[in-house]
């Protein structure tokens, strides 16, 4: 049998006690460097019952020696230094050699038995990473043999033939590929069943469905079908994840299981599933989290309205003295995105001081915040006495109101405020008085710290007047 020297051995040695702890070195000098680790749960249940190879990975202390075999190299390595045996090596290579096979061989037998859908499982997060996972346990295993055994031409073909053979062999599995839910887009088409709103309703009516049509359902919901093609807003994926990968990601849903990165699914052309999607293949999982869902959102919606509620009466006790109007009301307003909001038929183009500007049948109000602010409305039918004390601007529009049922609304739709235009269909002046514009935003649960007070009345002047500017 023929041998290296001895120097040649001890530097093969060497370098496979350096391979064999690059994981734990690069590990311990990340955490020194202050960078963690990002942890992904390992998933052993497996689509439509395929990719079983997946499955043997947990037999006891395989984990460990596939993580660490620094564990047996280091004191093997020791041993051999002390006794120059090769049995030393022989011993480590039986030992690592099937650890380091294991995934290579049941990856590959996978594959051969059930096609794209294994390769999805077993490298859809890090594909990279993971061959060269295999490929540096390989040269590990393959530097200690080398230690210890000088192969020949002999056994160079031995070694090949049976890889040639074992992937022939691998080929022809007698296992057909996993039956296709999503054919094609046009599957999508005829329509996916309709998600009960709520949770009380959502088990009985997945029951009415067969496995296939949920399952088709859920795909087509994850990929965004058909109303990706109908607005085509996303390109079509190169890669895309198959049918099995899908349900697969499903179900780990349905255990509770972390997101995978919303990057890598958008790259693929689908998104993690909702509750409501994963109510198509766990009905009754997705009603218990869609009913804690719902208890949440009424308990902060329970919240949100006591704290408006609270916000509403502190304007409604603060709200400004002036003269018996026709209507009046006092309201928490939010200024919103576009720190405004309009009287009359919606908001225009704004070229005015920064406090209101008319234009047709509707005047701009532009507030200081994005957040809260009280605003009252008086509505008069004629002009009622000017009050400037106490305001830090004050001015005036003319705008027009063709039915005579204009309102104050925002971006976001009508407010809950009464009909400003008492006197019916014409033109109207609009006075606006505010103060507080300068002060910090207030958003709730704090009192509103900007104030608004809006007089519409009769008046059929186009002219904008500004009675007061103290902010200037």
């Amino acid at each position: 049998m023929s041998q290296w020297s001895g120097r040649t051995q001890t530097c093969l040695w060497g370098a496979a006690v350096a391979v064999s702890a690059v994981p734990a070195t690069a590990g311990l000098v990340a955490s020194l460097l202050g960078v963690k680790a990002k942890g992904y749960a390992v998933d052993i249940a497996f689509p439509l019952d395929k990719c079983g190879g997946l499955l043997h990975q947990t037999i006891p202390g395989y984990v460990q020696l596939n993580a660490r075999p620094y564990l047996l190299v280091v004191p093997a390595f020791l041993v051999w230094l002390v006794t120059r045996r090769r049995a030393v090596g022989w011993t480590l290579v039986a030992i690592l050699g099937p650890v380091a096979l294991v995934q290579p061989v049941l990856f590959g037998y996978d594959v051969a038995r059930w096609g794209r859908t294994c390769v999805d499982l077993w490298l859809q997060l890090f594909p990279g990473w993971q061959i060269a996972w295999w490929t540096w346990h390989l040269v590990l295993v393959g530097l200690i043999l080398a230690s210890v055994y000088r192969p020949g031409v002999r056994a160079v073909r031995v070694v090949s033939g049976a890889l040639a053979m074992g992937m022939v062999l691998g080929v022809a599995g007698d296992q057909e590929p996993p039956r296709v839910v999503m054919a094609s887009p046009d599957d999508c088409d005829k329509g996916r069943p309709v998600l009960p709103q709520d949770s009380g309703t959502l088990v009985p009516t997945m029951k009415r469905l067969s496995e296939r049509e949920r399952r088709l359902a859920y795909i087509c919901s994850v990929r965004g079908y058909p109303e990706k093609r109908l607005f085509r807003r996303y390109p079509a994926p190169e890669h895309p994840l198959s049918d099995a990968v899908l349900l697969h990601q499903g179900r780990r849903a349905c255990r509770g299981e972390n997101p995978l990165p919303p990057a890598e699914l958008g790259r693929r052309g689908v998104h993690w599933p909702s509750f409501k999607e994963m109510a198509y293949l766990c009905p009754e999982t997705a009603a218990i989290r869609l009913r804690e869902q719902e208890r949440r959102r009424a308990a902060l919606t329970a919240e949100y309205e006591r704290e408006q509620a609270r916000a509403r009466a502190y304007c409604k006790r603060t709200e400004p003295k002036g003269p018996e109007p026709v209507t009046e009301a006092s309201e928490v307003a939010s200024g919103g995105e576009s720190s405004s909001y309009f009287v009359g038929a919606g908001g225009g183009a704004f070229h005015g001081d920064g406090l209101v500007e008319a234009a047709g049948g509707s005047a701009t109000v532009i507030t200081g915040t994005q957040g809260d602010f009280c605003l009252t409305v008086r509505a008069y039918r004629k002009a009622p006495p000017l009050a400037l004390e106490g305001w830090d601007r004050v001015a005036e529009v003319g705008f027009e109101s063709p039915d005579g049922r204009s309102t104050v609304g925002s971006v976001w739709g009508p407010m809950e405020m009464p009909v400003v235009t008492v006197a019916g269909p014409g033109r109207y002046r609009l006075r606006v008085y505010v103060r507080g514009r300068d002060e910090p935003e207030t958003f709730s649960p704090e009192m509103p710290a900007e104030r608004h007070l809006l007089v519409v009345f009769p008046g059929r002047s186009k002219e904008r007047k500004v009675f007061k500017n103290e902010e200037e």
